[in-house]
């Protein structure tokens, strides 16, 4: 199970391409340096994604293990796309 599997690989893309357009637009205006702009939305990406991506794995781990398979699986758990 990735991601995907869980239902947000949807999300986290939106919203990638949402930040990714609004560092490109601060590099086309000015307002920052291409080097600056992409880190500010690596960071951004980085501190939204790292719990979906922790949950992704366990909920892998978890679907090949019936024992851990239970209301508290990351398989079973809420989404993890948290607004800024």
């Amino acid at each position: 199970l990735t991601a995907l599997d869980r239902g947000e690989a949807a999300n986290h893309g939106l919203l990638d391409a949402f930040h990714l357009s609004a560092a490109i637009e601060k590099i086309y205006s000015g307002n920052a340096t291409p080097r600056d702009a992409i880190d500010c939305y690596e960071k951004e990406m980085r501190e939204r994604t790292r719990r979906a991506v922790l949950l992704s794995r366990q909920a892998c781990r978890d679907a090949h293990s019936w024992e851990h398979l239970n209301e508290n699986s990351a398989i079973l758990t809420k989404r993890s796309i948290v607004a800024p």
